[in-house]
């Protein structure tokens, strides 16, 4: 059997985090969703902030285990991507909270 080549390693790792970002955030989805609805839990930007800071907690733990490698990205970008992002997510959950889960799909993946 021939030796995986560095290309096909590549290959496997990005399938596989596109099907863990797939799985995650519909599982986000899914978990808000019966939060806001069943459970009357009516904080979207609290659950963004959670959602934040575990992404920050697992990416820093990932990091340290050598599976994340640095980036140098400019201040300036930076700050851009975070503003962008959080309006983002706190819009979305709030969409969430007022919309079903299939409306809140279909308008998501049009922007």
């Amino acid at each position: 059997m021939p030796s995986e080549t560095k290309g096909d390693r590549k290959a496997t790792l990005d399938a596989a985090s596109w099907f863990f970002n797939v799985v995650t955030s519909v599982g986000i989805i899914l978990v808000n969703k019966a939060l806001m609805a069943k459970y009357g839990f009516s904080f979207a930007t609290t659950l963004t902030g959670l959602h934040f800071a575990t992404t920050t907690l697992l990416t820093t733990i990932l990091k340290s285990l050598g599976y994340i490698q640095n980036s140098h990205i400019p201040l300036a970008d930076i700050i851009k991507f975070v503003l962008f992002a959080n309006f983002s997510i706190v819009g979305m959950n709030v969409s969430l909270m007022w919309n079903s889960v299939g409306f809140y799909q279909v308008c998501s993946g049009l922007f």
